[in-house]
């Protein structure tokens, strides 16, 4: 087996783009970060973006009906991408009734709601572990995460 030399760590970007079908498709997956992080939760029930091509946004919508409400918001829409995300380059957004694909999943950065077990029920390995933890910052921030990792199992 070769090793390769001046191994070096990669942007998730570049990492992407190798697998994915160029820059276009990096853009359309920030694109649609934005629309599901910023669009009402009752938009995005009904309208769901599929593809960034050439500068122009398709989304698929549910009705005619929301393909006509949202073509009133289009210039809000075109001008908040434009502004948060300007490296996608958003020149048009086109509705088109169809089927919408499933929606993604949120992750929220709620924490546990169960409590953290107490420290002295942790097993003894990691409390062995713990020990050999010199900065007391980083030991305390490893029980924390193992207490929150043992109340959730």
């Amino acid at each position: 087996m070769r090793r390769r030399k001046n191994l070096h760590p990669l942007r998730i970007d570049d990492v992407l783009s190798n697998v994915m079908s160029g820059r276009e498709s990096m853009r359309g997956i920030r694109v649609f970060g934005w629309w599901y992080r910023t669009v009402p939760d009752r938009v995005a029930r009904h309208a769901r973006p599929v593809q960034l091509r050439r500068g122009v946004l398709t989304v698929h919508v549910s009705s005619s009906a929301w393909a006509q409400e949202l073509s009133f918001l289009n210039d809000t829409f075109l001008a908040k991408i434009r502004k948060q995300v300007p490296q996608a380059i958003v020149q048009a957004i086109r509705y088109r009734v169809a089927k919408l694909p499933p929606r993604p999943i949120r992750v929220t950065n709620e924490r546990s709601k169960s409590a953290p077990v107490p420290l002295k029920q942790l097993p003894e390995d990691v409390g062995r572990a713990l020990a050999t933890v010199h900065d007391d910052a980083l030991r305390e921030a490893i029980a924390r995460a193992a207490c929150t990792a043992i109340a959730r199992s």
